[in-house]
């Protein structure tokens, strides 16, 4: 089993419900990937959910979110966007551990930081045998084209941020 770093953006009225309910901002994030999934197999709508809708509220890193927090964290950049920055719920478990958050200012902060570290910048002077040494998820640092693989995932992380801070959204993020 893979452990997948997963995005949703939130309105302020979501983020708000969410805070409230829990449980019902797990449904509500499941229903997105589920529209998501549904679009890429059967190349249509899931439950009255547009897809083209859901690719711009739902993002995936993949396998490759520890890596981008790696990287991110060795470029010191100030908002924890894998992990987020404020927990959604106590005892809330999304398949590894409980949601967080990112509010649409701290969204907008990092979107505008993204936009200024391109991945080149964010992987220059990372060797593959760095991520081995410090044991990065997912194990792969064998491959040489295991930076082209991170990059595949990070590429669309800024423009999902720039895109969610232009609406004035917040962000789910999780682990699953």
């Amino acid at each position: 089993m893979s452990m997948n770093g997963e995005y949703l953006r939130v309105t302020g009225a979501e983020l708000r419900l969410a805070l409230e309910d829990p449980d019902w901002a797990y449904e509500f994030a499941n229903s997105w990937r589920e529209a998501i999934d549904f679009a890429d197999d059967a190349g249509a709508e899931w439950d009255g959910r547009d897809p083209a809708e859901a690719r711009q509220r739902f993002l995936t890193t993949h396998k490759a979110w520890e890596v981008i927090a790696f990287l991110l964290r060795r470029a010191s950049f100030p908002i924890d966007v894998v992990m987020g920055e404020h927990t959604l719920g106590d005892d809330s478990d999304w398949g590894y551990g409980p949601a967080r958050y990112l509010t649409a200012q701290e969204v907008a902060q990092a979107a505008a930081g993204l936009a200024a570290l391109p991945f080149s910048a964010l992987a220059d002077g990372v060797a593959l045998a760095d991520l081995a040494a410090a044991s990065v998820y997912p194990m792969i640092w064998d491959e040489p084209e295991a930076l082209q693989w991170v990059q595949h995932w990070y590429e669309p992380l800024p423009t999902f941020l720039a895109a969610a801070a232009h609406a004035g959204d917040s962000v789910l993020v999780w682990l699953d």
